[in-house]
This record gives C-alpha cells, sequence and structure tokens, in this order.
C-alpha cells in the first residue's frame, strides 16, 4: 500500500524499452536523444545496434540476389526483422513482462505527454485486455472494436492489424511466440522471399492469436527523411498519416460482428499465405 502524503508511482508504458539504432545512422540517435518526451516517458531506454542488411551473410549472391536496382530495399528489410528479433531475444533474456520497442526515427505530435500518460494508464488498469499495443500505426486494417475513450484525443480500439513497427509494446506470451515464428540469419532470405516485411507479418498474424490494440488518433510518428528499409526519400504526405484515427469504416458495430469479421479476416490470411510461399519459391528461382 502507498503510504498517505506520497505520490502514486506514475504508470510506465513497458518494463524496458529499446530503441533500434543502426551504426551508420549517428545523426538519428543523437536526434532521439534529444526529444523532450523520451527521458519523462521512456526512463532507462536502451539503444539496440540495428542490423545491417547488406552485411547479412547471403546478400549479393544467387539464389537471391542478380544485381538488380532494389536489392538493397529487399536487405533493408531482412536487417529490419533481424532488429526486432534481436530486440524481443533481449527482453526475454532480461526477464521483461513488457518491452517497448521503437525505431530511431520516432517522433511526437504536440500533445503527446498527456497521451502517453493515459495510454500508460490504460494499459496497466487494462492488462486483460490487451497482448500487443501499437502506440502508432499506418494503414490500419479491420475489422476494429472501439474498447474505450479517455477524452475527445484519446480512444483504445482492438484492432486486425496495421502497418509499422516503430511503436509497439509487447507482453510476454506474444515475445515467446514471436521469436519462435522470425528467422534467424540463415533462414531470413527465405523468411523475407515469403513474407516480405516483418510489419506486414505482424499485421497478418498477431491479431489471429492475440489481442492487438491501438491508441487512435496515433501518439507516435515517425520523420520524414531517407528509410534504409524501403530506400525511399522523404514523404512528407506519409509523416502526417502516422496521426490520423482509426476510420469507422472498419469499426464492427457490435462484438458479435467484429468475432464474425476476425473469423473471415483469418481465413483469408490463410489463403494470403499460400499465395505468399508460391510466390516465395518464384523468387527462389527468379530472384528478388
Amino acid at each position: 500500500m502507498i503510504p498517505e502524503n506520497q505520490p502514486s508511482p506514475q504508470p510506465v508504458l513497458a518494463a524496458g524499452t529499446l530503441l533500434i539504432n543502426l551504426d551508420q545512422r549517428p545523426e538519428r540517435l543523437k536526434r532521439f536523444e534529444g526529444l523532450p518526451l523520451v527521458r519523462a516517458h521512456f526512463p532507462g531506454w536502451k539503444r539496440l545496434p540495428g542490423v545491417s542488411g547488406i552485411r547479412i551473410p547471403g546478400y549479393g549472391g544467387a539464389p537471391w540476389f542478380r544485381g538488380r536496382k532494389r536489392d538493397t530495399a529487399w536487405a533493408g528489410r531482412a536487417g529490419c526483422v533481424l532488429s526486432h528479433r534481436k530486440a524481443i531475444e533481449t527482453a526475454l533474456n532480461a526477464g521483461w513482462s513488457r518491452v517497448c520497442i521503437l525505431e530511431d526515427d520516432i517522433d511526437f505530435p504536440g500533445d503527446s505527454p498527456a497521451a502517453l500518460e493515459a495510454a500508460a494508464s490504460w494499459l496497466d488498469e487494462h492488462e486483460d485486455l490487451w497482448e500487443i499495443a501499437y502506440l502508432g500505426y499506418t494503414e490500419p486494417v479491420g475489422p476494429c472494436m472501439k474498447l474505450t475513450g479517455h477524452d475527445a484525443r484519446l480512444s483504445v480500439y482492438r484492432i486486425g492489424g496495421c502497418a509499422t513497427t516503430h511503436a509497439y509494446i509487447l507482453k510476454r506470451k506474444a515475445m515467446e511466440w514471436i521469436i519462435t515464428q522470425l528467422p534467424g540469419e540463415n533462414g531470413i532470405w527465405n523468411w523475407i522471399a515469403e513474407h516480405r516485411a516483418i510489419d506486414r507479418w505482424y499485421s497478418r498474424h498477431l491479431a489471429g492469436r492475440f489481442p492487438v490494440v491501438a491508441f487512435s488518433p496515433g501518439i507516435i510518428g515517425q520523420v520524414s527523411d531517407f528509410s534504409d528499409i524501403g530506400q525511399r526519400e522523404a514523404d512528407g504526405e506519409r509523416e502526417e498519416s502516422f496521426y490520423m484515427a482509426i476510420p469507422d469504416r472498419l469499426v464492427a458495430k457490435s462484438p458479435i460482428a467484429f468475432s464474425a469479421k476476425s473469423a473471415i479476416r483469418k481465413a483469408q490470411v490463410g489463403l494470403m499465405n499460400t499465395y505468399d510461399k508460391l510466390r516465395a519459391l518464384r523468387k527462389r528461382n527468379k530472384g528478388f
């Protein structure tokens, strides 16, 4: 029990926070360290050296690579997968009950302080309603179901999936399963040929096994600069998309409707997985 006259402990988002940062991007690390909200809301965060895709064994050689202009983009995706796997492995080895995984290009809108406090409180108060929580996202996938609204600014939805992996929280049960599904270096190129990217795999597979939630509108976004993963230049329009609210068209009208649509989505994912396996065979023969 907390003694009288002493403040209640500040709710925290996770037991530990890991920042994925490539050695060749020190400017991103410096920018992250200078963000005012980092010290207050992610105390004790640790840098995790990201995996450079072009240094993964097999890069540049047959059967996957044929000297094409998108080779470095495929390598970036592979490095991203291995980086997130490394983060989850680190959290499991540390015995953390929750881990917050951040990428080094995150950014905050002006009202993030209150939203982050509200998010931390909600996660603590509703442990039974979530296993994975997105603090930011793009391209949300239905079905979605509204769980609660803190105020006019922030609501919480259970979702079918979304794009991006720049700011999310995993509880231990999810960590233990995901680590068995993500490849190591030996299997990474096969995995990438089939699944293409980690956020795409998350979007298709997590909600079928665990309750996945997102805070709406998104609390954490990304700055727009050159992407090591997509090998694309800055895109200001994409930067704005991180702060979108979950669209009404994706929201189920009742829990029964949500369950029915979730079952349909799971069947659709099964069909998409079959197609992806066939496409991966083609890539093995012809390269990325």
